[in-house]
């Protein structure tokens, strides 16, 4: 519990300068909990570092265990009209329940998306994103994967009144066939000012080898600093048979 509590510090620093900050006319709806569902306009770049810590509830293949980048880098860049892509550069640390701190890079990714349909009063905004994840991890140590993996998935959002709703569906495998999931999530955006904002979120995975599913929901705060910048931070609790899972992530981002 101390080392929970202590991991509230990074969140209460970035809460703490969003109320000493200028207000933003308005803060970006991106989700908080899973990447962002638009490509990034033409042009455009932006840097996000996340801090995260991920406590993993153990069974009778793992134990239980605590991961924690520190940080996350990526980078985003708009390429061309509908066309944006990022890069991934994790920085991981991981103590599983009795024994030393593994610290390291973690699995780099490349990820692209391309904008299939605008939105319309009627109709959802619809992307697909592809990613490509390398083995630059150290699995021995539970920092990566040790294979090549592909992810595609198909995302969507939708403006109602002054809710954004964005969503993911996407199938994920590694390169030798070695692990399959099912990937979702759904992230609710509510303006509580012209800069703050208050997000509901969901996230699942599904492990198709073991058929074990992996499910997680929680709130999140964002404040936009400005149209290109924001902070914010989110807390997800495990459900069902993950139950002990907990999550906490604190952001940044920044244009350039």
């Amino acid at each position: 519990m101390t080392r929970l509590s202590a991991s509230w510090i990074p969140a209460a620093a970035l809460l703490a300068l969003a109320c000493a900050a200028k207000a933003a006319e308005s803060s970006p709806p991106e989700p908080i909990a899973f990447e962002e569902i638009m490509p990034a306009e033409p042009g455009e770049s932006s840097v996000r570092f996340s801090l995260e810590e991920n406590r993993l509830a153990g069974d009778d293949s793992e134990p239980e265990a605590s991961l924690y980048s520190v940080p996350r880098a990526q980078l985003f860049f708009g390429l061309a009209d509908r066309l944006g892509c990022d890069l991934s550069f994790p920085l991981l640390a991981r103590k599983e329940e009795g024994g030393a701190t593994k610290a390291g890079l973690g699995d780099i990714s490349l990820g692209l998306k391309y904008l299939l349909l605008r939105e319309r009063e009627w109709r959802p905004a619809l992307s697909v994103i592809a990613e490509l994840e390398l083995p630059t991890g150290r699995r021995s140590d539970g920092l990566g994967e040790g294979s090549i993996g592909t992810a595609v998935s198909l995302g969507w959002l939708k403006n109602l009144a002054r809710t954004t709703l964005q969503g993911t569906v996407g199938y994920a495998f590694s390169g030798e066939g070695e692990e399959e999931n099912i990937l979702y999530g759904i992230s609710a955006a509510f303006p509580i000012t012209s800069s703050w904002r208050l997000f509901a979120e969901l996230t699942g995975e599904r492990d198709l080898k073991e058929n074990r599913d992996r499910i997680a929901a929680g709130p999140g705060l964002k404040y936009g600093l400005s149209e290109e910048a924001f902070i914010a931070a989110g807390f997800m609790a495990g459900l069902g048979e993950t139950a002990g899972d907990r999550r906490l992530v604190t952001q940044v981002q920044f244009g350039f």
